[in-house]
């Protein structure tokens, strides 16, 4: 009787101990809404390094969970944080993530992350381009240093990465532009209007290319 008890006893604390374990685990699993809601709040109260430790949390989840839009998604805002602490790091955070695509193995995913590095060249340009329209055309070389390109390496890369988003047009015509909707700007006519990712896509390279001819 005695030997019971004990072991019933035993047993009872490894309930709880498991108990313990899982309501651990559980509190440390935090949803991917709450950690972007945590971010949204930090970056109203100007506080960019607790965002980007944030989004480091983002990044590790959402590449555990091979959750590509928010992989994008998250380094796109982390981008936008360094770039809010030091304005003269832009040309090198492009450059890290335009190398961040060949990494990728997921075509899709490859597709939209093209899609915005032209995206980031045009504002890029578009920021700086009074000083750009000066300079004097470059032919037969491209300068290691962005600070140094002119208008015509500008739209060059553009269509360049554009053309590359465009690259397995029968795959973005079979995936849903929504599945995306977190990191591509979609109007409220989106669901008719710009069904898959390929006509989304297209319809940015559109717009993208007639605001530099603008």
């Amino acid at each position: 009787m005695k030997r019971l008890s004990v072991l019933l006893i035993l047993l009872i604390l490894m309930l709880s101990v498991t108990y313990t374990v899982v309501l651990a685990q559980k509190s440390k699993s935090i949803s991917m809404e709450a950690r972007w809601k945590k971010v949204e709040e930090f970056a109203a109260k100007q506080l960019p390094e607790s965002a980007l430790k944030e989004l480091e949390a983002i990044l590790a989840q959402a590449k555990k969970e091979k959750n590509s839009p928010q992989v994008i998604k998250a380094t796109v805002y982390k981008m936008r944080f360094l770039l809010d602490k030091n304005p003269d790091e832009a040309a090198g955070l492009i450059k890290t993530f335009e190398a961040s695509i060949s990494e990728s193995r997921d075509s899709v995913e490859k597709a939209v992350m093209h899609t915005m590095m032209a995206e980031l060249y045009y504002k890029f340009y578009e920021n700086d381009q009074y000083k750009i329209n000066q300079r004097t055309e470059i032919e037969g070389f491209v300068p290691t240093d962005i600070m140094e390109w002119t208008k015509s390496i500008f739209f060059n890369k553009i269509v360049e990465h554009l053309n590359l988003s465009m690259k397995n047009i029968d795959l973005l015509q079979k995936t849903n532009s929504l599945k995306y909707t977190d990191i591509l700007e979609q109007g409220d006519d989106s669901r008719t209007m710009q069904p898959t990712l390929y006509d989304f896509l297209s319809y940015k390279r559109i717009e993208l290319l007639k605001n530099f001819a603008d």
